[in-house]
């Protein structure tokens, strides 16, 4: 059951499905830590953080198989877009859906209820018996809980979500003050939360949970290999030469934190060279885009000019990777390309080079080094 969903490209038509795969290719590879516990051995733990690898990889697999029975609804949202003509005209407005934005919410908090739910029992819980492997939280706080998880977009089915948990096997019993949490198939994978969410807290205390990563939070920060592991081969090959081509003598790279691995949710990395972001890059398991960063129109138009003048091919291919923008905000701008005007969102100021190639690459890289000087 979509065992090789980390190498093999699915073309599901369904949105909730796509977004469900998303979740299941961001997940970290299995890299169990030691912990050190005076009360559970090594092997216990070891055998908690597969456990619960397992568990939420499983869980993901049952949703993609069938969301319905996840009550995560599959058509109000593809049955509005295929519908929505006007969707390109829009796009180029910069106009805001509010109804497209409210059905995609609607089934994204659908798809995380579970793992939320799990994370902050995670972090509510006082302790787990070495006996059963089972977790105990307090009454008062799982009341909490459950008052945290009512979501504007999808709180009335919220009891048949805690019964779908209960049929993974997570059993939740009252005994005085206290909620005592416990799995009948993977007995052991609250070890496997406690490490995620008893890690010392940081920006990325969050992605680290949702991905998986325990190795994740023995680390200041996701690495490059974190990102890489999630992507299409030909785009690793792109990141990797970026990274020759940047190479952290000179420019230092940061990667953004995160809150959700559905659909929409990327990977971000900016590259630092001179107190300046020069370049950043959008990267998730079925696309990616890098970003030339110029802070104002007026240097997207400096640098189109002398482009023109000193390298017609780059400046051709510079001149397409400025989506047109027919907003009327304020940020809009006129900007002159040759003997042609486009406006653009002066707010971001960027080049785009979506799913780029080598070539795509090689331009982006030249194009900085005139613009920035970089050498």
């Amino acid at each position: 059951m979509y065992q090789n969903y980390k190498t093999e490209q699915y073309n599901f038509k369904c949105s909730v499905k796509k977004s469900i795969l998303h979740c299941l290719q961001m997940l970290s590879e299995l890299k169990p830590i030691q912990v050190a516990d005076d009360n559970i051995s090594q092997e216990d733990f070891y055998e908690g953080q597969k456990e619960f690898y397992e568990f939420v990889e499983k869980l993901y697999c049952l949703m993609l198989s069938d969301p319905d029975k996840f009550l995560i609804s599959t058509n109000e949202y593809d049955t509005y877009i295929q519908s929505d003509k006007a969707k390109k005209k829009r796009e180029k407005e910069h106009y805001t859906d509010a109804k497209e934005s409210n059905l995609r919410n609607k089934f994204q908090q659908a798809i995380r209820f579970y793992s939320k739910f799990l994370y902050d029992i995670g972090i509510a819980a006082e302790s787990i018996n070495p006996a059963d492997y089972s977790l105990v939280i307090s009454k008062d706080k799982m009341l909490q809980i459950k008052d945290g998880m009512m979501s504007t977009h999808i709180n009335k089915d919220n009891e048949l979500r805690y019964k779908k948990i209960r049929e993974l096997g997570i059993q939740i019993k009252e005994d005085n003050n206290f909620c005592i949490i416990s799995s009948e198939k993977y007995p052991k994978m609250f070890f496997g939360l406690w490490v995620l969410c008893k890690a010392k807290e940081s920006k990325y205390h969050y992605l680290n949970y949702l991905r998986v990563d325990y190795e994740g939070t023995k680390k200041e920060s996701p690495d490059i290999q974190d990102i890489l592991e999630t992507l299409r081969e030909e785009h690793q090959q792109i990141i990797n030469e970026l990274q020759k081509a940047l190479p952290g003598n000179k420019v230092r790279m940061k990667i953004k934190p995160f809150n959700a691995i559905t659909s929409r949710s990327k990977w971000k990395a900016e590259y630092r060279y001179k107190g300046k972001n020069i370049l950043g890059f959008y990267a998730a398991p079925d696309n990616m885009m890098i970003c030339i960063y110029f802070y104002s129109h007026l240097n997207i138009a400096y640098m189109s000019k002398r482009l023109q003048e000193e390298n017609y091919d780059l400046y051709q291919w510079y001149k397409s990777k400025f989506p047109e923008r027919l907003c009327k905000c304020r940020y809009n701008r006129r900007v002159q390309f040759g003997e042609e005007y486009q406006r653009i969102c002066g707010f971001s100021n960027r080049a785009e080079i979506k799913n780029p190639t080598d070539q795509d690459l090689n331009n982006s890289i030249e194009v900085i080094k005139l613009f920035r000087d970089y050498r």
